[in-house]
């Protein structure tokens, strides 16, 4: 038997077998005690009447219990009917149900499918902010990576430590994959669709971090290279991405985003700016960071709209600029 048909793991679940068992008992010494279906007769005065016909009528008429001399006399009897049924079905239902939401009936727990953490609910509004950053890091990652994806890593430190992860790291592969899968990622099938793509998942832990009360840092070698993006929570609410591709930065996450790889070099911003602007781009924000005055460095746009391709190109060719990469959130 699969595992996924699993039986008798809770209480509940248990008790509801022996209910469906005893009114399913119940129920077969009461009809033996009448007459069988096959010697029921239909309405006679008709043409064409058969006993087949007569158990079809009488099954029939259970949906119209108006229509039933027995309903109208005795109508208890019909009550009693619908009350089985319903006990059967609620009965079978938790037999199925409880396995895959053990905790179901939990006070203050929120479950989801197979395959999917479950989150207190007291803790499920402290944890949110974390979801949601995880998974827009993976996005970015996702986003400024070439090449096929092998390995990919996710890095906790810190009082997010507090809180149960497993959520925070189905975000970060749902983010990862989102943006390359035509088919929806979503917290059941995260790691299974990571797996299924020769993904390698792995998890590390550290209780203490020096410049951030919580830092999650993620990690994706291609066969192209290495990406990294790390990522904290200001007030415990407001995400920040304060590291990308080993370059210290600050960025609020926005809706769209360029990511450019650069030499620092005078003039590169207004270069930009120019280009930006003779396309009706309006510039959110921006922001650096550099290895050395000089040196490599990475620049990093927040803008209103959304990057056409003709307009990335333009970008690619202005002098000191490596390369750009167009971020969707």
């Amino acid at each position: 038997m699969s595992e996924l048909l699993h039986f008798s793991e809770h209480t509940l679940q248990e008790v509801a077998l022996i209910f469906m068992a005893l009114v399913y008992t119940t129920r077969i010494i009461w009809l033996l005690r009448y007459k069988a279906g096959g010697d029921r007769q239909a309405p006679t005065g008709l043409p064409g009447t058969t006993p087949a016909k007569g158990i079809l009528y009488s099954w029939a008429n259970v949906a119209m219990p108006w229509a039933m001399e027995s309903t109208r006399r005795q109508f208890f009897l019909y009550v009693q009917f619908v009350i089985f049924h319903l006990g059967v079905t609620a009965a079978i239902l938790l037999s199925f149900i409880i396995p895959y939401f053990p905790d179901l009936l939990k006070n203050g727990t929120v479950c989801n499918a197979v395959n999917a953490p479950c989150v207190a609910k007291e803790l499920l509004t402290n944890i949110k902010p974390y979801i949601s950053l995880a998974e827009k890091m993976g996005s970015i990652l996702c986003q400024i990576s070439d090449g096929r994806m092998s390995e990919f890593w996710i890095h906790y430190s810190g009082d997010v430590l507090n809180y149960d992860i497993a959520p925070i790291t189905m975000a970060a592969i749902k983010g990862l994959l989102s943006p390359i899968l035509r088919e929806e990622v979503n917290d059941v099938n995260a790691m299974v669709t990571a797996k299924e793509r020769g993904i390698k998942v792995e998890e590390a832990k550290e209780s203490m971090t020096s410049a951030f009360l919580s830092l999650i840092s993620l990690k994706l070698k291609t066969d192209q290279g290495m990406t990294s993006v790390s990522g904290t929570l200001y007030n415990r609410t407001d995400p920040r991405i304060v590291e990308l591709n080993g370059f210290d930065v600050e960025i609020i996450p926005s809706d769209n985003m360029l990511i450019f790889s650069n030499i620092d070099k005078p003039g590169l911003i207004g270069n930009i700016g120019t280009t930006l602007g003779q396309m009706d781009i309006n510039i959110a924000g921006m922001q650096f960071g550099r290895e050395k005055p000089g040196g490599k460095a990475v620049s990093i746009l927040r803008v209103d709209t959304p990057v056409s391709d003709e307009l990335l190109e333009k970008l690619k060719k202005l002098p000191n600029v490596v390369s750009v990469k167009s971020v969707k959130l």
